[in-house]
């Protein structure tokens, strides 16, 4: 019978101090992926993705703070010390690399070429703003709800609020409690020696609003309205899927 080695974890730290867990896989141009806000390294396309362009890149996958190996962060949430824990990947695969961001991780991925990280090409997939009018945006207090319910702990109905508004059917979130990224975060008991769980819980609400460098829950995009989105000819890859399984694969 095979069996899969998996990459060993690498460690970085990021500008605050928090240590953010990462592998590397494959040759060629440095590519790092960004996950959904729902994942991890175990669980999310990042390191399926990994194994499929690991013969054309380098490519380094990481869990976004808060997730799996890496560290919590501090509390309120701040998307900043996010893009800064992208930057400590991309100095450590050696400026400038390849992004590829996926739902929230698009978004990231984006903020972060805003503000000015060295992003050599940049692809985004089912980034989590609605252009066209076809869907209804978030409630614009989504982040200040989110934040309600962490605060009051409740962490389930946080988790559950993400899941619906991202459009998950109702009969599919219970499912949910059975995923790794419930059970480590929003599951398990808080004790003196529990690690935070409110940075993961928090980067559930917001998303970047480009140009400004603040967040909302409502994810409607004018792009004429956004002049300092990144529009280099180097950069500019944008794909949406109506897949259910939401995979970009």
């Amino acid at each position: 019978m095979s069996t899969t080695t998996l990459p060993a974890a690498q460690f970085v730290t990021s500008a605050d101090g928090t240590r953010i867990a990462y592998e590397v896989s494959g040759h060629g141009p440095a590519l790092i992926c960004v996950d959904g806000a729902m994942c991890q390294r175990v669980m999310g396309p990042s390191r399926v993705l990994g194994a499929a362009l690991q013969d054309q890149f380098t490519v380094y996958v990481y869990d976004r703070r808060g997730r799996s190996e890496s560290g919590p962060g501090g509390w309120p949430y701040e998307i900043d010390r996010e893009v800064e824990d992208l930057r400590a990947i991309i100095d450590a695969a050696g400026d400038p690399a390849h992004v590829l961001g996926v739902s929230s991780g698009a978004a990231l991925a984006l903020e972060a070429a805003r503000q000015g990280s060295p992003i050599d090409r940049l692809a985004v997939y089912e980034a989590p703003f609605m252009v066209d009018g076809t869907h209804v945006a978030s409630d614009l207090r989504l982040p200040e709800r989110t934040k309600e319910l962490v605060d009051a702990g409740r962490r389930g109905d946080a988790v559950r609020l993400f899941l619906r508004t991202v459009g998950m059917p109702a009969a599919m979130v219970p499912l949910m409690r059975l995923m790794p990224s419930w059970k480590d975060k929003v599951a398990r008991p808080i004790t003196a020696n529990s690690p935070p769980t409110k940075p993961f819980l928090g980067s559930l609400g917001p998303t970047p609003q480009p140009g400004s460098g603040t967040s909302t829950g409502a994810h409607d995009l004018d792009r004429d309205a956004h002049p300092t989105l990144p529009r280099s000819g180097r950069m500019g890859f944008r794909a949406d899927g109506d897949d259910p399984r939401g995979s970009p694969q």
